[in-house]
């Protein structure tokens, strides 16, 4: 196993990468049964959406979705370059994506799948993270322990803070 994504329900989505493939499997804990398996392209960083209805994969250059309840693909969404990091807002209705190719931070509207730039920074930022209430999002700066703090509801530069960022 790769990574592990905990469901409200108590489920568990599972991701091993094999070959040129992500294998993405449901299982239900205490059993040892798997109840739904997707494969995908080779996949990198995964996010499951605070609601826990959908789980956004980075590919190649873009991003692929599945359905937590049956593990179906959504609409996939083509970037101009690698993905960097992602981060979805509290509902899932966005994805704050951040690639390798400019300092931009890219919105994708989980609806319609369109991308939009939301917010140009001095340097393309190495992490991105919701805060707790979906009003904030953090762009860890690139070489040192300190983040940007983006307002979503204006997709506006607020200011920067000196922190340490944590994996967790």
């Amino acid at each position: 196993a790769r990574s592990v994504f905990a469901q409200p329900n108590g489920e568990l989505i599972v991701t091993a990468n094999k070959g040129a493939h992500t294998l993405v499997w449901r299982v239900r804990p205490p059993d040892d049964i798997v109840q739904d398996s997707a494969v995908l392209p080779l996949s990198g960083r995964g996010v499951r959406t605070q609601i826990g209805d959908r789980i956004y994969f980075a590919v190649d250059r873009g991003l692929v979705g599945v359905k937590a309840k049956d593990l179906s693909a959504v609409g996939a969404v083509q970037l101009e370059s690698r993905v960097r990091a992602l981060a979805p807002t509290p509902s899932g209705d966005r994805l704050y994506v951040a690639t390798a190719a400019d300092s931009g931070i890219s919105i994708v509207d989980r609806y319609s799948g369109r991308v939009e730039m939301g917010v140009v920074l001095p340097a393309p930022p190495a992490d991105l993270r919701m805060d707790a209430f979906g009003r904030y999002l953090l762009a860890r700066f690139p070489k040192t322990d300190s983040a940007w703090v983006i307002a979503i509801g204006t997709n506006r530069l607020v200011g920067a803070v000196p922190t340490r960022w944590e994996t967790d």
